[in-house]
């Protein structure tokens, strides 16, 4: 997620708005990120638009994507 207001502490985040999203969606974007914490492993967030911090797509980062 590059967008630079997405930013605190230089730490990345980003916002998942339940009302823009199908409840699929957000169960398993939130599956990801607790499996993600469970296993110690970082998660790649990524946002579609363009100067905002909604998230659209969340993986588990492996050493390369």
């Amino acid at each position: 997620m590059g967008t630079p207001g997405c930013k605190e502490q230089e730490r990345p985040f980003g916002i998942i708005t339940y009302s823009k999203k199908s409840e699929a969606s957000v169960s398993h974007m939130l599956s990801v990120i607790l499996a993600a914490q469970m296993a110690n492993k970082k998660v790649r967030i990524f946002s579609q638009a363009e100067n905002s911090c909604e998230i659209d797509f969340i993986g588990l980062q492996d050493s390369y994507y």
